[in-house]
């Protein structure tokens, strides 16, 4: 179920179309491109900057000739031959990807107006349906899922006939808060909060974004509550700068956040310094992330709890070392053995329910999908954590490697641009 501009969250609406069901597939097909060919292993270890299927083979990581082998079907996977191709096809680049990233290109399209390219199909509804849903992806995530977790209830529920202040951290204004009719995101994180200031009868809820990429803003919408006998204020304010230093020079009564939000943050991302941030953030306080992907989901929240800023890791994420153990041979979960329950920590991990439509293709592997937003996991801020050190066993074997985690991380960032 989802919500779309103009309608209210008490009656949503379905989506017009299941991509997946339509093409009788279970789940997404994440991270299809494979890494453990020699030829790629040496060309990740002399330069992780490599783009497989784009700038090199997506096959053997050979330099692409003038006249590139491209994907007949989707046209947008590079080969270097025939040989590699066909090859690439009969493993990563099966029918399914390839289908998939035909809708890639239809969304593309549709997002910069080019609509002459699915005009007069019944594709063209269904590509702007998929494009707006992943817009209101981050307003749906923010409110429902803090209305629905006990963790975020319990803080909801001591603010009741007061102001809320949520800060959104690490944000972009174009990412956020886009552009577009309506005011966009302001109309939509107003109609996404409507459910959240009547069940708990705020009179203010403040959405702080701050992060590099944000605009200077400030802004209001209200919200009408008790059949018109109240209003909701929601004010909406940008300030740009890294986190730790724009709270720590702000003496507004909005610097002081309730609830820590991150939209695909990119913890382990050697280009951001999260554990500043983290070190800025009050123990106690509780805090939601968004991911694209689940290997990414697990390595932030083992990123988290060997960083000390956690009591514990999501039994989910324990049971899947665990599993991965038993492949392995080498079983690393008993060093969560003294963390705290889920139910004790309020730590939580899994799918997100409220994330768009609309599937993306990696910018560093050619055959991987992705949905921004599809995993969340969240928890209080614990600093008093006396958490072990020892680094979780990789998600899968091509991805054992310092370089290509950080690759992996890029492609999360290179979502929000």
């Amino acid at each position: 179920m989802r919500w779309c501009e103009g309608e209210s969250l008490q009656e949503p609406i379905t989506y017009r179309m299941d991509l997946l069901e339509s093409l009788n597939i279970p789940s997404l097909p994440e991270q299809q491109t494979k890494t453990d060919h020699k030829c790629i292993v040496a060309a990740l270890e002399k330069d992780s900057s490599i783009r497989l299927g784009f700038d090199v083979c997506l096959t053997c990581a050979a330099p692409l000739p003038k006249k590139a082998y491209i994907c007949k079907g989707c046209k947008r996977v590079s080969y270097c031959s025939s040989k590699c191709r066909t090859s690439d096809q009969a493993h990563g680049h099966g029918p399914i990807v390839c289908n998939l990233l035909k809708l890639c290109n239809i969304d593309e399209d549709c997002e910069e107006g080019l609509l002459s390219a699915v005009e007069g199909t019944d594709g063209v509804e269904d590509a702007r349906y998929r494009v707006r849903t992943e817009l209101e992806s981050y307003p749906a995530t923010l409110a429902n899922v803090l209305t629905d977790s006990p963790l975020y209830r319990k803080v909801l529920s001591k603010k009741r006939n007061k102001m809320v202040t949520l800060h959104i951290i690490g944000a972009s204004t174009d990412a956020e808060l886009w552009k577009g009719k309506n005011d966009g995101g302001y109309a939509a994180y107003t109609e996404a909060l409507t459910a959240m200031a009547e069940d708990y009868s705020l009179s203010q809820i403040n959405l702080v974004f701050i992060g590099i990429d944000c605009k200077p803003i400030l802004k209001e919408k209200y919200i009408v509550l008790d059949e018109g006998k109240t209003s909701c204020r929601i004010l909406f304010e940008g300030l740009v700068g890294n986190y730790e230093n724009v709270v720590a020079k702000s003496r507004s009564r909005r610097s002081e956040a309730d609830i820590y939000i991150m939209f695909n943050p990119g913890l382990t991302c050697p280009d951001y310094s999260w554990k500043k941030v983290f070190d800025s953030l009050r123990s106690g306080k509780p805090f939601l992330i968004s991911t694209n992907t689940e290997l990414e989901a697990v390595m932030d929240c083992q990123w988290l709890y060997d960083q000390r800023l956690v009591a514990s890791v999501p039994e989910a994420v324990v049971e899947m070392v665990r599993a991965e153990s038993e492949n392995t041979g080498n079983d690393k979960s008993h060093i969560y053995s003294k963390c705290l329950p889920d139910k004790d920590s309020g730590m939580f991990f899994g799918e997100n329910p409220y994330s768009g439509l609309r599937i993306r293709q990696s910018g560093n592997f050619a055959n991987d999908l992705f949905v921004k937003s599809k995993y969340i996991l969240g928890g209080k801020v614990d600093k008093s954590s006396s958490s072990s050190t020892t680094h979780i066993g990789e998600k899968r074997k091509s991805i054992d490697s310092d370089q290509d985690q950080e690759k992996k991380k890029k492609k999360s960032n290179s979502a929000l641009i």
